[in-house]
This record gives C-alpha cells, structure tokens and sequence, in this order.
C-alpha cells in the first residue's frame, strides 16, 4: 500500500521546463503510451496460426484466448474506468501500461492455453484502462482545452496502435528466430519506455487518494435528451469493432489461401492494412459534422461486407484486401465521429464513465460478433457463416446510417 501511496502523491518537482511546454510533452507522451498499449493488445493477431501449429492449439481454443481479450477490457472498463477519478489521468495510464507488462509476459511464457488466457485478460485489462484514461485524459489534459484537436489526437493514437501490433508482431515473427517471444519482448520494451516518460511528465492538476478507489459498476448513459443519439453512436462502436474482429480473425487464414504468399508478415499487414484505412480516415474525418461521419462510415462499412462476400465468392484476395481496406476507412469515420460526439455531450464528472460505456459498446462488437461467427461455423460452414454475419452487420450499418441521420442533427 505505501507503493501505490508513493505512486499517486508524487507532485510536480521537476519545473525546468516552462508549463506550457512540459504540458505539450505530457499530452503527447499520454498519446504514446495509448498507442502502445493498443499496439500490446492487437499483437497477438498474427501469431495465432503458430500457436495452433507450435502448441497445439484447436480453433476454439484460438477462440477462448481471443474472448478472454475482449473480456479483460470489458471487465476493466465496467469497474474501473473511473479510477483515473482517483489517481488521475496520468497515474491511470501508467497503470495500464504496468498491466500490459505484465499480460505480455504471461504471453511470451505461455507453452499452454492457461497461461495464454491469463497474458491475453490481462493485456485485455490494460487495453480497457488505456481506453477510458487515456481518451478521456487526453481531453480533459489538453494544454489549450482544444477539446476536437484532443479527441482526434486520441482516436488517432487508438487506431494507429490497433494497427502498429499486428504489422510489428507478424514481421518479427516472420523474421526472428524465436516467433513467440520476441514480438512480445520489443512491444514490451517500447511500453516499459512509454511508462517512463510518462512518469516523468507534470501529475494531473488534482489527484484523489488510492484508498477512495474501489472497483464498482460506474459505466453511465448521458443525459435523457441525448440517449437516443448516444444508442446510434454505440451502434456504430459496436458495428466497427465487429470488423476488427472479423477482418483479424479471417485475415490470416483468408490471405493464405487467396494470395501466392503466406507467414505471419503477410497475415500481419492483412490485419494492419483494416487500421490503415481507419487511420487515414481521421483525415477527412476533421472536416465532417459528428452526424455525416457517421452516416458515411456507415455506408462505406456497407459496401466493405459487399466486397467481402464477393471475396469470398470469387476467392480474390484483391477483393479481399480492398474490402479490408474499407471496413477500416469506414470504421475510421464513424470511430471519429462517435467519439467526437461523445465527448461533446459529456459533462466534466461523467465525461471517463461516458467515454467508458462507448468504448464498452465498441468492445462488445469486438467479442460477440467473433465467437458467433465460430460457432455458427461449426453448424452451416465458414463461408455460409461469414455471409449471415455479414448481412446482419450490413443491416446495423444500414439502420445507423439511417437514425444518426435523423438524431445527430444537433451536431451537425
């Protein structure tokens, strides 16, 4: 307990640096940090062909540790995404990446399902931690209060990690002579590193004291006049992780069979080429109201399970990567756009419970969505189950679309 005491209480000693600036580099070093743990949490992607082959491993225990992810995240995120209320933003954020640690190195110890499960919870926690402190932080830490330039900030560090993992974890897994260890080792050290100057950057304005702090159910809903737009919002949430997930589970096996090359590198840039196209969606996405980002990404989501099912189809890889592509611009829109509203109904002393409940949505997407596509696959067949899954999700975009166009106009 003196540890954690220690850990909040510290002050602001080190004043060499003018405020303004020392308050510049905390905001971009909470981005970073964001970035990495994000880039922790989706590294796995690529390497489960190999632990099927090296370990063992059957489709459904793939599918188990690829839940118990999504489950670390929403567990942390329904109970403790109000800790930053009690340690600050920062401290949070710190926190998170100590958990990352600590996930990824169950993982790179992992020679059964067990301890996988435990490394993939646990990177799951910190992932749900950064979700809420992080986005949340980045707002509330702005050193200009620029509340858009913020959440673009985070959104941008979001995705761009979600994206950085596979492309990292697959090419070093390709590459280097120990493929379960080392991706785990480098996202590792390039945590460890974020943690550090982190720590060193300004503590929030006001801490609370850890002994305040206590895991309680504290995800909330905005106020009565907002809750419909918020339900389209989490919608689109719910709607974008559901093609992470699928697009990071088909990616692999998909681009083996329909491309001439094969490996984790390739498996890797499949599943990072989704959050390309999510990052290069923050582009446009500055220029669009809340409601056209989301009605377009919803719309572009459509068309990407189009081109996925005529993928399929065909078995084009061609169409496939295009669809890929898609799906994350698409996402990237509404991703952008769901966010940015969130924040913009927020109020101060709900804004981390608010920010936590969308991305809940978003994590619901990520789990639910996966593990029915798995298990509708054992009774009517792979392709047959990626079609049905793709036409409800093209159903969902379509009524997205629709309703945020009718609820978001107060944002326009």
């Amino acid at each position: 307990m003196a540890t954690f005491r220690y850990f909040i209480t510290q002050g602001d000693a080190d004043t060499a640096l003018p405020n303004m600036d020392r308050r510049n580099m905390r905001f971009f070093a909470m981005a970073m940090l964001l970035c990495i743990v994000m880039a922790g949490a989706t590294l796995a992607s690529p390497l489960y062909p190999l632990y099927r082959h090296t370990l063992g491993f059957s489709a459904g225990d793939i599918t188990i540790a690829y839940a118990s992810y999504m489950a670390g995240a929403l567990i942390a995120l329904a109970l403790a995404a109000h800790l930053a209320e009690h340690v600050g933003y920062v401290r949070a954020l710190v926190l998170s990446g100590v958990v990352l640690l600590i996930g990824l190195s169950f993982s790179a110890l992992a020679g059964d399902l067990a301890t996988l499960v435990a490394g993939r919870a646990l990177i799951g926690v910190a992932a749900g931690l950064a979700s809420a402190s992080g986005a949340t932080g980045l707002v509330v830490l702005e050193p200009a209060g620029d509340i858009a330039r913020a959440t673009r900030t985070g959104a941008v560090a979001t995705i761009a990690g979600l994206g950085l993992g596979p492309l990292l974890g697959g090419s070093l897994a390709h590459f280097t002579p120990e493929p379960l260890l080392v991706p785990y080792v480098v996202i590792g050290s390039l945590a460890l590193a974020g943690i550090g100057l982190l720590w060193m950057m300004p503590a929030d304005p006001a801490l609370y004291r850890w002994h305040h702090f206590r895991p309680d159910l504290r995800l909330s809903g905005p106020e009565d006049r907002h809750i419909p737009a918020f339900a389209v919002v989490a919608a689109v949430g719910f709607l974008g992780y559901a093609l992470f997930g699928i697009f990071a589970a088909l990616a692999p096996t998909l681009l083996d069979q329909m491309l001439p090359w094969s490996g984790p590198a390739i498996s890797g840039a499949g599943v990072a080429l989704l959050f390309a196209g999510s990052t290069a969606a923050q582009l446009p996405a500055r220029r669009l109201s809340h409601r056209a980002g989301l009605v377009a990404g919803s719309l572009i989501v459509i068309i990407s399970l189009i081109l996925l099912v005529a993928a399929l189809a065909s078995g084009s890889g061609l169409l496939f990567l295009l669809s890929d592509v898609t799906a994350g611009f698409g996402q990237g829109l509404g991703f952008v756009a769901g966010l940015g509203f969130v924040g913009s109904i927020a109020a101060g002393d709900k804004r981390a419970s608010l920010v936590a409940s969308f991305f809940a949505s978003a994590y619901l997407g990520g789990m639910v969505p996966v593990v029915s596509m798995g298990l509708l696959a054992d009774i009517i067949g792979v392709n047959a189950a990626i079609d049905t899954l793709a036409l409800a999700l093209a159903a969902l975009g379509m009524m997205t679309a629709l309703f945020g166009w009718l609820l978001l106009r107060s944002s326009s």
